[in-house]
C-alpha cells in the first residue's frame, strides 16, 4: 500500500510498524489524543496536511531522513510537543506547520530549508530560541506572531523583507538584528513588542508599514535611513518611552497618528 488513509490506524501509539507505507494522508491522525511518541518508519516519504493536528499529548516526533514533504498544519495544536527533528531532505516549513505548539522551546532549522511559510510558528508561546540559517530567502507573514518567550532574533543576509505581523505580540523580544539586505518591514511587524528597546533600521529600507512599531512601549531610540520618504499610519504609535528619533530630510509624508 502506498499510503495510510485518513481513518486507519487512529488508535496506534507508534508508527514504527507501518513500514509497508510510503506516505501518511491528510488528517490521518488528527485529534488522536493517545499518541505520545512517534517514530516514523524509514519507508515514509511524505506526511500530509494536518496529519497530526491537535494531537495534544504528543511529546516527541522523529522524522526519518527520506521524508521530503511535511504538509500544511501538520503539527498544529500539538500543545505537548517538546522535541522534533527536521531532516535535511525537507526544503520548506509549510503553512501553520508548528502553529500553537505551545510547549516547543527550541527548534533547529537545517540549511536545506529555503522558506518558512505563513503562521509557521504562530502562538508557540514557549519558543525561546530559533536559528534562521542563511539558506532561507523568505519568511511568511505572521510567522512568529505571539511567540511570547522569544527574546532574541537574528535575521540572515539572505532575507530582504520582513513580512506583515512577523513578530507581532512577541512581548519578550528585546533584541533584533536586521541585516543590511533588508528593504521592507511590513505592517504590524513589531507591533506590541513591549520589551523591544532599540532597533537599527538598515540603510536600504525604503518602506516601514502601518503600525510597524505600534505599542513598542520600551523603545527608546530609533534612527531612520535616508531611503525612507513616508512614515505610515500609527507607525510609532504609543511608543511611550521613545526619547529620540532621527528623521531624515527625505521623509516628506507622515501618516495618521504616526507618533
Amino acid at each position: 500500500m502506498s499510503k495510510i488513509f485518513t481513518s486507519e490506524y487512529r488508535k496506534h501509539h507508534s508508527l514504527s510498524e507501518l513500514e509497508k507505507y510510503n506516505g501518511i494522508d491528510d488528517d490521518c491522525f488528527k485529534g488522536t489524543n493517545d499518541l505520545v511518541e512517534i517514530e516514523i518508519p524509514m519507508s515514509i516519504l511524505w506526511i500530509g496536511d494536518y496529519c497530526f493536528k491537535d494531537c495534544t499529548r504528543l511529546k516527541s516526533v522523529n522524522i526519518p531522513t527520506k521524508v521530503t514533504t511535511i504538509g500544511d498544519g501538520c503539527f498544529k495544536g500539538c500543545s505537548s510537543l517538546v522535541t522534533i527533528n527536521i531532516p535535511t531532505t525537507i526544503n520548506k516549513i509549510t503553512y501553520e506547520c508548528f502553529c500553537a505548539c505551545t510547549s516547543l522551546v527550541y527548534i533547529k532549522i537545517p540549511t536545506s530549508i529555503t522558506s518558512i511559510e505563513n503562521e509557521c510558528f504562530k502562538c508557540c508561546y514557549n519558543l525561546k530560541k530559533i536559528n534562521i540559517p542563511n539558506s532561507i530567502n523568505a519568511i511568511g507573514s505572521n510567522c512568529f506572531e505571539e511567540c511570547l518567550s522569544l527574546k532574541n532574533i537574528d535575521i540572515p543576509t539572505s532575507i530582504n523583507a520582513i513580512p506583515d505581523y512577523c513578530f507581532y505580540k512577541c512581548s519578550a523580544l528585546t533584541s533584533v538584528t536586521l541585516p543590511t539586505t533588508i528593504t521592507k518591514i511590513g505592517n504590524n511587524c513589531f507591533s506590541r513588542c513591549a520589551k523591544l528597546r532599540v532597533i537599527n533600521i538598515p540603510s536600504l529600507v525604503n518602506e516601514i508599514g502601518n503600525n510597524c512599531f505600534n505599542d513598542c512601549t520600551s523603545l527608546t531610540l530609533i534612527s531612520l535611513p535616508t531611503t525612507i520618504s513616508k512614515l505610515e499610519d500609527i507607525c510609532f504609535g504609543n511608543c511611550s518611552s521613545l526619547a529620540s528619533i532621527d528623521i531624515p530630510s527625505t521623509v516628506s509624508e507622515f501618516g495618521n497618528n504616526c507618533f
